[in-house]
């Protein structure tokens, strides 16, 4: 297992037991890296929505930041699926199987 690897792993679950998968990085490694791909993996794991996502280009203060409308707030059109649920022991399940298969 590359170095650091476990670490990850083990950060992103206890992220995502507390819901903050999608907004926690580990050395600037997001974490819900992760997530995506146990959802590539297993299609149905995750839960989606379709909303719009946008980079913040004029702020000095965010630039740079991903900024999700999952409330509707804008009326700008939806143009990416975000996850916002997962089948915790599904996915646990699977991360444990696929860490199983590194040794």
């Amino acid at each position: 297992m590359p170095p650091g690897l476990l670490y990850v792993v083990v950060a992103s679950v206890g992220a995502l037991a507390l819901g903050i998968g999608a907004v926690a990085t580990i050395d600037g490694h997001p974490l819900g890296i992760v997530l995506a791909l146990a959802h590539a993996f297993r299609p149905g794991l995750v839960r989606t929505e379709h909303v719009n996502v946008e980079v913040e280009l004029e702020s000095e203060l965010c630039r740079g930041r991903t900024v999700v409308d999952r409330w509707h707030r804008t009326e700008r059109e939806p143009n990416a699926d975000v996850a916002v649920e997962v089948e915790g022991d599904a996915f646990l399940g699977l991360l444990l199987e696929r860490i199983g298969g590194l040794g």
